[in-house]
């Protein structure tokens, strides 16, 4: 049982914002056991300003809640039976050369946090992509 709600605005005119949230976790059907690796809350937010005609900012965060990391928890360690929650902030741009060329810079977890995208696989720290997108 979950829900699932999705908000889209423009605040103003060069100001939109975005936000997901997803409540609940995934059951197996056969003996209600909750899944493992779903959170009971995941909320995403994107905010993207229009500073140019062809330059756009950006600012992301995202939160998810402990996650279970094993269907029969006594397989494992008590410490090793779930993964923290997760509390990450980005920011990027985006440059349109064209309607068919566009760069774009994106910083992921600014704040550094250290955490686990599955028992024993951490997650890189600030992570730093770019690139350019073609339409064709």
């Amino acid at each position: 049982i979950g829900g699932q709600a999705s908000l889209q605005m423009k605040l103003i005119e060069k100001l939109h914002v975005d936000a997901d949230l997803f409540l609940g976790g995934a059951v197996n059907r056969t003996d209600d056991a909750l899944l493992p690796m779903h959170p009971a809350v995941d909320l995403r937010g994107r905010a993207e300003y229009a500073i140019t005609e062809q330059l756009t900012g950006s600012a992301t965060v995202q939160f998810q809640t402990e996650q279970r990391t094993a269907i029969a928890p006594t397989n494992l360690p008590s410490d090793q039976q779930t993964i923290g929650a997760r509390f990450l902030l980005g920011a990027g741009g985006n440059y349109r050369v064209n309607d068919n060329l566009q760069a774009f810079a994106e910083v992921t977890n600014l704040l550094g946090m250290k955490y686990n995208l599955w028992r024993g696989y951490e997650a890189p720290g600030i992570e730093l992509r770019a690139g350019v997108r073609v339409k064709f």
